[in-house]
């Protein structure tokens, strides 16, 4: 489980690159869930949904039954090989 936060940045699209590396690196390390306080158009390109409150829960449930660390990976500097990352199906 890993709550996110808004961002901002003083350089464009910096936030969606700091995001686009979040969950890559959060795919990597075996996090189940990644919380957001509003689903907007990038978010979703990344796979996020708005659900119901019962089901978050159930979610929350779920992915606090497993011990994670964001350091157990090394983190992804190459912002292409983070979005070939996170975009790849198979």
């Amino acid at each position: 489980m890993f709550f996110g936060e808004s961002m901002f940045s003083m350089q464009t699209a910096a936030s969606q690159i700091a995001l686009l590396h979040l969950v890559c690196h959060l795919r990597q390390t075996g996090f189940r869930l990644l919380d957001i306080q509003f689903l907007t158009p990038h978010l979703q390109r990344f796979g996020a949904r708005e659900v119901s409150n019962l089901r978050y829960r159930e979610l929350l449930a779920a992915a606090l039954k497993f011990d994670r660390s964001l350091y157990s990976q090394p983190f992804v500097t190459d912002s292409a090989v983070a979005l070939q990352r996170t975009n790849q199906i198979s």
